[in-house]
């Protein structure tokens, strides 16, 4: 078996450690060297050795004949000297171990009945091993199989135990048939990743170890088979390779039109400096989550780590999102100077909107915080939705981002006959006054921000949007206290 499915079955298996302690018979796990790994409980009150005495002897501490050179009638040596006689069986556990039962043939019948065969010792390590195991006998009929052989490809409670493997599953091909019959003759073969097509046409992705067993006397007695379900890891591997491609088309899509809108841009220098000082940094950190994310979904393999998987997933997925807000931004700064928004107004329920406004915000909240709505005057308005969308997302977003967990941010709107009026209101770390005056220049981003993610052009574009409706954008500020954002537009509802 490999080394991974080795840990499972011998250090991480409950289940195992309890029969292996708890049977009354001398149990002794030998490595190929026939050195001794592992001994039970049993073992120390026969022989009275404790366990570290004995871990990394050889088994002749115990048999001074040695195991594979013994009498009819072997003798055992306990640890003060004395002699008894035993019985010795060997069974070959995995590739390179072997499991050695001793029974000493001087206990009253009585005792004798309370020891378990190596045979039922078997059927209870394999029905509770914590991985999908079968053993077949040289016909691959079914002798054992654990509980998780039967959940992970959904047998329920059938009785398969003297079934053919290929009753059971008519959908093997002969390509498995052949590993079987050269496992029989004593092959061994393993394969990290594998398609399973059930019959019903689920498909199973699985990791597999087909070897040979062996009698006492050394003749192969079957084949093992020992396979672990890898269908999720893989799923989440087909999600990111997805996330991956569609990170590239958007970022080579982005790009391409974003060099097309700067070789237009009127003060294409000046731009140009200003775009690679911002770009640079600010794509570092979410190009440096992406990367990292990927490399360390790499190393999560198995099943109990599907969690930090999907959380690293997550975690390129908002990256994406957060160069596809950076690119977005300077497009749309590009689109407002071109002259090619177009205006488009339309009659709507201004109360209705903002609480769509709100739910659609509410992902994007920290810890405790809320969105406080409140709403005076009239509801139906004329104006255009997207833009007017595009100016109160922006301001929300900043309310959110430089606001701490468990505050309130408060959104709220006025309407008169002749004038619209929204205000956002946040309890975050406010503008220092002396940098008020700088801050709807494009690119600019006050000192105490710098380590916050952001490009310095919302604001800009917030108030070229507002000018496009005829409206405007003022703002009041305390430095650690917080921040208002009003934005206003003529109305007339009559």
């Amino acid at each position: 078996m490999s080394d991974d499915i080795q840990n499972i079955l011998f250090e991480s298996s409950p289940e195992f450690q309890i029969l292996f302690q708890g049977i009354s018979l001398v149990i002794i796990i030998l490595s190929k060297k026939g050195l001794i790994e592992m001994v039970n409980r049993y073992t120390e009150s026969i022989f009275g050795y404790n366990a570290d005495e004995l871990t990394g002897n050889s088994i002749e501490q115990l048999v001074p004949m040695g195991i594979h050179q013994m009498s009819t009638s072997p003798m055992a040596l306990h640890k003060n000297g004395s002699m008894f006689p035993v019985e010795v069986n060997l069974s070959k556990f995995t590739n390179d171990r072997l499991l050695v039962f001793i029974k000493d043939i001087e206990k009253p019948k009585a005792e004798e009945t309370l020891l378990t065969t190596h045979e039922q010792l078997f059927k209870q390590l394999i029905m509770h091993m914590p991985a999908a195991v079968a053993i077949f006998d040289t016909n691959m009929r079914y002798m054992m199989v654990s509980k998780h052989w039967m959940e992970d490809y959904r047998l329920g409670n059938r009785n398969i135990i003297g079934l053919s493997h290929y009753e059971v599953f008519p959908e093997i091909g002969e390509k498995w048939k052949s590993l079987h019959r050269r496992c029989l003759q004593g092959e061994v073969f393993h394969c990290n990743e594998e398609k399973f097509v059930r019959a019903n046409g689920d498909i199973d992705w699985i990791r597999w170890e087909l070897s040979p067993w062996y009698t006492a006397s050394n003749e192969i007695g079957g084949a093992i088979l020992c396979t672990e379900n890898i269908s999720e890891r893989k799923q989440a591997e087909q999600e990111l390779q997805k996330l991956n491609n569609n990170l590239e088309k958007v970022i080579l899509e982005n790009t391409k039109e974003l060099i097309e809108s700067l070789h237009r841009e009127k003060e294409f220098s000046e731009l140009k400096s200003r775009f690679v000082s911002t770009a640079s940094h600010e794509f570092r950190t979410p190009l440096t989550a992406i990367l990292s994310s990927a490399f360390l979904i790499e190393t999560y393999k198995t099943t109990e780590q599907e969690e930090e998987r999907k959380r690293h997933i997550e975690r390129i997925k908002s990256s994406v999102r957060n160069l596809s807000d950076i690119l977005n931004d300077f497009l749309s700064l590009d689109k407002i100077e071109q002259g090619i928004v177009t205006v488009s107004k339309e009659s709507f329920d201004l109360s209705v909107f903002l609480e769509c406004i709100v739910e659609e915000m509410r992902g994007l909240l920290k810890e405790g915080q809320q969105i406080m709505l409140a709403y005076y005057g009239k509801r139906n308005i004329t104006l255009d939705k997207m833009i007017l969308k595009n100016i109160l997302l922006n301001l929300l977003s900043n309310a959110i981002k430089y606001s701490n967990t468990y505050t309130n941010i408060h959104l709220s709107a006025e309407v008169t006959n002749n004038l619209i009026s929204i205000s956002v209101k946040d309890e975050g770390i406010g503008i220092p006054k002396d940098e008020q005056n700088k801050l709807f220049n494009r690119f600019f981003r006050a000192k105490n921000v710098l380590s916050i993610q952001g490009t310095g052009l919302g604001l800009n574009i917030a108030k070229k949007y507002a000018a496009l409706l005829n409206g405007s954008i003022t703002f009041h500020s305390t430095h650690f206290v917080g921040t208002t954002f009003t934005v206003t537009f003529p109305q007339n509802t009559n």
